[in-house]
């Protein structure tokens, strides 16, 4: 591990300077009357590749200065080269450049390296050291890779391929790689890959396409000052299995200048030339919103180009993903000019229905400019894209005593609140607040309801019937007390009339709520102060238990346990519609101590109301337009896990259920109401999830587990 680590800390030193394509002198000629040792580093006497004993470092014209009595260099160079100077700097310019700082690893197991960078030229000299200012200097990592773009015949590392990757790379390039670059294809070493001398095994260099880092000491033009210096961060992650992946890299350094029109006493950078920077885009950001899933799904892609020459030299944006989509995308429009950049906008799809992971995105830029004897560079950056399970565990909160056992949203407190398990005593209603902290504080009751729980008009109402006159609890939601307790009595004499869900409408601020004990749903007006609410009652079938609402139509669907039916209820006349005879019985898990108190969720698009068949382990739908049975989705096998919650998103078109098992890990389940289908199923941290609460706008499910927790899921889709 102690040869892996030096070894990736050699990897990092990226040599970087800036004067890399310019000199005041021809190379290999020591400017008469340059005393500073700094001059004298200008000469250099080592053989290239092709045997010859100066390296080509630019075209040059000579003048006598009378001022200076001087004969004086000048580049001619109608736009800026590319060049990679790694043997002009490691080898004869300047051994003492480099500072390795301090290296440690992250709490990701990454390696962190410290590289400080060090100006070579001081203030002596024919020119003023200020002219040798370089611009957009990158230090390339080039490593040995096998991710392949097949679109733009590109090949670069990748760390889900078991292969070393620069984390924090600020961009990609294609110059220098010794595949595309190959020492003695264009006759001089500063225009080709050279082997460094930190290079290891540098002959399996295949990669096309590697990361670099930027070095800059002054922002304005990323300009890389005279006699300045620069630290940047290096972050290495290693491959997951070292026995079978060997370190291999190799690196090269990239710059860019011309003369200033200036050249004693520069401003800088204002007298350089736009063209001393990078002819092509220097920065490629992306932001994305939206969502990727293995059933496919869409990310608007938001790009900004930046390029010193504006937008009028970006030729062509390419888009490729070979995990996501065929081919290759660009955006459809025209860009958008902004004040330091150009924008477009591409949206990119899990066409391949790529499982759940993170995918290489890969963006190029092409230039309408070339470059001498490189001729087209292109700018790209890589952009890892994660196709997010479609439910993700966010937080999982257990402070709560109070057993919570279904969940509601309301959008106005951005709060889910929750209803304690039924027949139990010193329970209270509690919550999660938009922050995901626990809401609690509201005064404990005896909560002998089932599912009683109301969230509307400012209000919770907690069913609390104990077979004696506090049939319902009224809480404020803003000052979280207890408003008032009120009764409904019974007509049949029963100890109690036991209500045990309610849903709300809130145009009309009615409350429907099922009245077990009676065999009726009744309904008032929210809002009330008195103790004794004048309730509509309406006949539905044996043992109304659970309760779900049509808020286009105005309809209220109450589940009947004892004759296994669905009552279909009239909003606007508060009369029985007509009842759905269930294709299957409703089954208790406990029919000793609770009636069965399925899951109901309308779905509007379809006119279908979908129904927990709990212990069978699937979800029933029916056909509302004639209140006829369609089919089934089964989640488990028969007998083995209690189907119980159930909701439906309307933003995203899913249904979600919650699967309840007497051993194990409880399940959540997505719909695709579409196609009646499974499309995808999560595990929750408990056993036993129940009735979720949704807040559709932020795509949060409240999971509520009874032995004392609540998972947050996120949905996507």
């Amino acid at each position: 591990m102690v040869r892996n680590i030096f070894a990736a800390v050699s990897l990092i030193c990226l040599w970087v300077t800036i004067s890399c394509s310019g000199s005041p002198v021809a190379p290999g000629v020591l400017q008469p009357g340059a005393s500073s040792p700094d001059a004298a580093l200008l000469e250099t006497r080592d053989a290239d590749a092709q045997g010859y004993n100066r390296v080509l470092w630019g075209y040059w014209t000579m003048r006598w200065n009378p001022d200076t009595q001087r004969l004086e260099a000048t580049p001619c160079r109608s736009g800026e080269l590319h060049l990679n100077v790694i043997k002009f700097l490691e080898y004869t310019l300047c051994k003492t450049c480099l500072v390795i700082g301090d290296n440690q690893f992250n709490a990701d197991g990454d390696l962190e390296v410290e590289i400080g960078v060090h100006h070579p030229i001081k203030q002596d000299g024919v020119w003023s050291a200020s002219a040798f200012s370089g611009f957009d200097v990158r230090g390339i990592a080039i490593f040995g890779g096998t991710y392949y773009f097949d679109e733009h015949a590109l090949l670069m590392s990748r760390y889900a391929n078991n292969e070393f990757t620069l984390v924090n790379a600020d961009g990609y390039t294609e110059l220098w790689s010794p595949f595309a670059f190959a020492p003695g294809t264009i006759g001089r070493p500063i225009f080709e890959y050279f082997p460094g001398k930190y290079e290891v095994n540098g002959t399996k260099l295949t990669t096309t396409l590697n990361p670099f880092r930027t070095f800059y000491t002054l922002s304005e033009r990323r300009t890389f000052e005279a006699g300045k210096n620069e630290t940047k961060i290096f972050t290495l992650r290693f491959p997951y299995d070292l026995s079978t992946a060997p370190l291999e890299f190799g690196y090269a350094v990239d710059a860019s200048w011309v003369r200033p029109v200036k050249t004693v006493n520069p401003d800088v950078p204002d007298d350089f030339p736009i063209s001393a920077n990078s002819i092509e885009a220097y920065r490629i950001d992306a932001e994305f919103s939206g969502f990727l899933t293995p059933e496919g799904g869409e990310l608007l892609t938001i790009l900004r180009v930046y390029d010193w020459q504006g937008s009028a030299t970006i030729d062509e944006i390419k888009l490729e993903a070979p995990d996501l989509f065929n081919g290759i995308i660009s955006p459809s429009g025209p860009g958008i000019e902004q004040d330091q950049y150009v924008e477009y906008t591409v949206d990119v799809s899990n066409d391949l229905l790529a499982p759940v992971g993170t995918y290489p995105l890969l963006i190029s830029v092409s230039d309408t400019n070339t470059v001498p004897i490189i001729g087209a560079v292109k700018a790209h950056n890589v952009f890892y894209v994660p196709v997010d399970p479609p439910l993700s565990l966010q937080k999982t909160l257990d402070p709560f005593e109070n057993l919570p056992i279904a969940g509601y949203f309301d959008s106005d407190s951005k709060t889910c609140y929750f209803c304690p398990v039924p027949f139990t005593t010193g329970l209270s209603v509690m919550g999660i607040d938009e922050n995901l902290e626990p809401v609690i504080g509201f005064p404990s009751v005896t909560a002998m309801g089932a599912l009683g729980l109301c969230v509307g008009t400012r209000e919770i109402l907690l069913a609390t019937d104990s077979g004696g006159a506090d049939d319902v609890t009224v809480y404020d939601i803003d000052t979280r007390t207890l408003k008032q307790t009120f009764d409904i009595p019974s007509l049949v004499g029963n100890p109690g009339t036991m209500p045990l869900d309610f849903v709300v409408y809130e145009p009309s601020q009615e409350v429907w709520t099922t009245l077990a004990a009676e065999n009726e749903v009744g309904v008032f007006f929210a809002g009330l102060s008195t103790s004794s609410p004048d309730i509509t009652r309406i006949g539905v079938g044996t043992i109304p238990t659970t309760m779900a609402i049509d808020t286009t139509n105005y309809r209220v669907f109450a589940a009947c346990d004892g004759n296994d039916t669905v009552a279909v209820l009239d909003g606007d006349t508060h009369t029985l519609a007509s009842t759905i005879t269930l294709s299957t019985p409703l089954e208790s898990p406990d029919p000793v101590h609770y009636p069965a108190t399925p899951g109901m969720a309308y779905v509007p698009d379809s006119d279908m109301l979908y129904v927990t068949m709990l212990l069978r382990g699937r979800i029933e739908y029916y056909d509302l337009t004639d209140d006829s049975y369609k089919g089934a989705i089964q989640l488990a096998p028969d007998g083995t896990e209690i189907i119980l919650g159930l909701v439906y998103d309307p933003t995203l078109d899913v249904l979600i259920a919650t699967g309840n098992v007497i051993s194990g890990q409880g399940h959540l389940y997505m719909i695709d109401p579409n196609t009646n289908t499974l499309v995808y199923t999560a595990e929750t941290s408990g056993m036993n999830p129940s009735f979720p609460g949704l807040d559709s706008p932020n795509h949060l499910l409240f999971v509520p587990d009874p032995i004392g927790k609540v998972d947050v899921f996120k949905i996507v889709r």
